[in-house]
């Protein structure tokens, strides 16, 4: 089975919004020092066509790096499954063998801190929707102690893949888990559906047995 982000009209909207803001502060931030520093050294005023092209060439940039922005992080939210293992991407570039998963944990913690990560919100290319609750989270532990945070509940499909993974790994299923201190801290940068090791994560999970 086979999940990918959905495309709203909302995301679209809100897409179009963000690329006008984004030039406005380009010509702010990048543009308006330019004409200064030319005015200074030439003594006269830029040229307005070249002073357009500048704005135009300066908004195709940051566009362009937007969009590969986006796409890199809609990327892990094509998430596929067979009977043996998990992938994550386009392309599946990301395997996760089910026999090497520890844990599977039900919920993030609500302790985390609440401060708004691109990361969460900017899923899927040029759109743009709001993350998932918590609760709808998955956290997969690996036996070498790396971890995924396994979300994809708004997804097409979403729903029916997590609970078809739930079911071919309910053995390692683990219901009401309470987090210390030091997972809750890991866990605050953590990136959705992405395999991350550290010692950090290894230390904060190790104590973790099933």
């Amino acid at each position: 089975m086979d999940s990918r982000p959905k495309k709203y009209l909302l995301n679209i909207i809100l897409s179009i919004i963000i690329f006008m803001i984004l030039s406005v502060l380009l010509s702010c931030v990048v543009v308006y020092p330019i004409l200064k520093i030319y005015e200074t050294i030439v003594g006269t005023e830029m040229p307005r066509t070249f002073v357009i092209m500048l704005i135009i060439f300066t908004f195709m940039i940051i566009s362009a790096g937007f969009f590969v922005y986006l796409r890199k992080i809609s990327n892990w939210f094509f998430v596929s499954i067979d009977n043996k293992n998990i992938y994550f991407g386009r392309n599946r570039q990301t395997k996760l063998p089910f026999n090497e998963i520890l844990a599977i944990i039900n919920g993030l913690p609500e302790k985390m801190s609440s401060t708004i990560n691109a990361n969460k919100y900017l899923q899927h290319g040029l759109w743009l929707y709001l993350v998932n609750k918590r609760k709808n989270s998955l956290l997969i532990v690996n036996k070498d102690y790396s971890i995924v945070q396994f979300n994809i509940h708004n997804n097409i499909n979403g729903k029916q893949l997590m609970e078809m993974f739930i079911n071919k790994n309910n053995e390692k299923f683990i219901i009401n888990y309470e987090y210390d201190k030091e997972q809750i801290e890991v866990l605050k940068k953590i990136k959705p559906n992405q395999i991350q090791r550290s010692a950090r994560i290894k230390n904060a999970f190790s104590c973790l047995k099933v």
